[in-house]
């Protein structure tokens, strides 16, 4: 973990920093990425928000960036360390993220249809346990 000494010296790079990444944005945890080729820290900046929501954004990226949270501002800014150990991640290209998005949705879609057959089924079942005792045997013409 980091020091009070490293945490300070982190805060006032990161808050002299001029290079930053919206939230909102997309690709902002690839952002980081990229921003942490070259520099320890990255101030990540979101729109005014409610208060406490700064906080819920900076729990999020953290885990989702693997980055260590160092400040975050009331001025809706958030400072993150890289880690001392730092590996860049392996990043899909726009060939393999569209094919992921595109296998999720069908996935979305294919189990709104399978819990739509479910309830069918289970209506029928229903129907057929209901009706099983009142219909009367078919009538023999001789």
């Amino acid at each position: 973990m980091l020091t009070e000494e490293e945490k300070h010296y982190f805060k006032r790079t990161g808050e002299k920093k001029k290079n930053f990444i919206l939230v909102g944005r997309r690709g902002v945890v690839l952002n980081m990425h990229l921003h942490w080729k070259k520099h320890e820290t990255v101030k990540v900046i979101s729109k005014p928000c409610r208060p406490g929501q700064i906080h819920e954004y900076a729990e999020e990226l953290a885990r989702l960036s693997k980055g260590i949270v160092i400040d975050t501002r009331p001025n809706s800014s958030i400072i993150f360390y890289r880690g001392k150990n730092y590996a860049r991640p392996e990043t899909l290209s726009k060939q393999k993220a569209l094919e992921k998005y595109k296998y999720g949705q069908s996935l979305e879609h294919t189990s709104q249809f399978i819990e739509k057959l479910e309830k069918e089924l289970e209506d029928y079942l229903q129907h057929v346990a209901r009706y099983k005792h009142h219909v009367s045997p078919p009538l023999l013409s001789i």
